[in-house]
């Protein structure tokens, strides 16, 4: 795995114009062991400072700097290729920085040494105090889009088994239902560059502005509107796409809206208010479901969609507490279900869980016309195009499942019949005919990918 720098380090060249790269850096630079020792370069890098690359990471940048993007005549071509300098360190782990790098970048013994994702940069300190000088923080994060990114966190669910399912091909046009944080969408794009498309679509403007800022490397090329992913058709026709070569949908609540004590989500945000809503102008909050609705339609939430076990009782008990004063904040609630179930069923997750859910999934109308909505995208779909679907609840699986069967099946008629009279044909071919879950890597790293299943199937017609 390619190492990430981050970070700054300000020290010096010793008398011999001989470099150490700091302790911090260089295990991404060289690797873990003598064994396995990796090798790394420098080269000239732009406003005045030297890069330094793990020769992993150069190799693939070279790969990328193709002919067709550069020309073997042409300046950037002769400049870049020309700069390129192979580490020798000595006995003791230093290198002499090369004299003709030193010159161009001004380095004369004080020097800064940055981190900056997958390379490091060099700089004369006060060549980098000098460009950093007056700069506006907050402003340079808003043009490159990065405030929204960094406060709408979301790890996406098995980018690489979605990206693979999707079987991406160059050009080809793509539909994200549920955009988020933009992760898989980055995915897609990056690799059907350089002339892919993407039509995505999310309810929420925070998860909006941040895939806008986290896709903008590839501007132009996609377009992201606010709407339900049940509203496909009406996106599409405003996009002028009649087909698309391939459809994600990640029916996952994002990292970020769990964590926002504001949209109230989570059952750990004790004062956060009874809300929900991925869509914050809808007019359904998880509120208004806990303080109107009869006992008899909470109790039938709670068992379908929660899949709780005591979920009489539970609602019995929020129809005790409302009588007294309404239900506000997620804690009132949370306290509610766990006073609701006796204490030796308390035990692995934590029991609000499931009644959080089955009341996320009503606000937002989670499981509203699923199976219609599958049936109705994969039509949309061009032939050898692929549908990929993750969902994280039993019900949500069960509705894929079905629309799956539904669409690979050549006849619909009754068995009892001799012939088939129905007309239909078959639509799909089901890829995952077991879905697939997250790995154990994955789990460690996300835990909430812990629930996820993702199906594919293929069209056919």
């Amino acid at each position: 795995m390619t190492a990430l720098f981050r970070g700054i380090y300000e020290h010096q060249l010793d008398d011999k114009n001989r470099l150490r790269i700091p302790a911090k850096f260089k295990k991404g630079l060289t690797g873990e062991d003598d064994a396995n020792r990796k090798t790394y370069s420098f080269t000239r890098g732009l406003n005045g400072c030297i890069y330094v690359f793990p020769d992993e990471v150069l190799d693939e940048l070279i790969d990328e700097l193709s002919e067709e993007k550069l020309g073997d005549s042409s300046k950037a071509s002769l400049l870049f290729f020309s700069s390129v300098f192979p580490a020798e360190e000595d006995g003791q782990g230093r290198v002499v920085l090369p004299a003709k790098l030193k010159e161009l970048a001004g380095i004369k013994k004080d020097i800064v040494t940055i981190g900056r994702g997958k390379r490091l940069e060099i700089w004369a300190a006060e060549r980098y105090n000098a460009y950093i000088e007056g700069v506006d923080f907050d402003e340079e994060f808003k043009k490159l889009g990065i405030l929204p990114m960094l406060e709408f966190s979301h790890k996406p669910v098995m980018p690489e088994e979605c990206m693979e399912g999707l079987s991406l091909r160059e050009g080809g046009i793509y539909y994200d239902g549920t955009i988020g944080g933009g992760g898989h969408s980055y995915e897609i794009l990056r690799r059907t560059s350089p002339s892919g498309r993407l039509i995505a679509t999310d309810l929420d403007d925070e998860a909006i502005a941040a895939a806008t800022g986290r896709l903008a490397p590839f501007a132009g090329r996609f377009s992201i509107y606010k709407s339900n992913y049940k509203d496909f058709e009406r996106v599409f026709d405003e996009a002028g796409i009649d087909k698309v070569d391939g459809a994600l949908l990640d029916f996952g609540v994002s990292s970020h809206q769990i964590d926002d004590a504001e949209r109230g989500f989570s059952y750990r945000q004790a004062d956060a208010p009874l809300d929900m809503r991925m869509d914050r102008g809808a007019p359904l909050t998880a509120e208004k479901v806990l303080n109107t609705y009869p006992e008899e339609a909470l109790a039938r939430i709670l068992k379908e969609y929660g899949e709780e076990p005591f979920a009489k009782t539970i609602a019995k008990n929020i129809v005790r507490a409302r009588e007294k004063k309404p239900l506000k904040t997620c804690g009132e609630f949370a306290q509610i279900v766990r006073e609701s179930i006796p204490t030796k069923f308390r035990f692995g997750a934590p029991c609000e869980r499931r009644s959080f859910q089955a009341v996320r999934i009503e606000v937002n109308g989670e499981l509203d016309g699923l199976y219609d909505l599958v049936v109705r995208l994969a039509g949309r779909l061009k032939k050898g195009g692929r549908l990929a679907i993750l969902t994280f609840h039993s019900l949500e699986d069960r509705a894929v499942k079905e629309a799956f069967r539904y669409l690979e099946s050549p006849c619909i008629c009754p068995k009892n019949l001799p012939v088939c009279v129905c007309g239909k044909k078959q639509e799909i071919k089901i890829i995952t005919h077991k879905p697939i879950t997250a790995g154990e890597e994955e789990l460690r790293e996300n835990p909430r990918s812990k629930s996820a299943k993702l199906r594919v199937a293929e069209k056919i017609i």
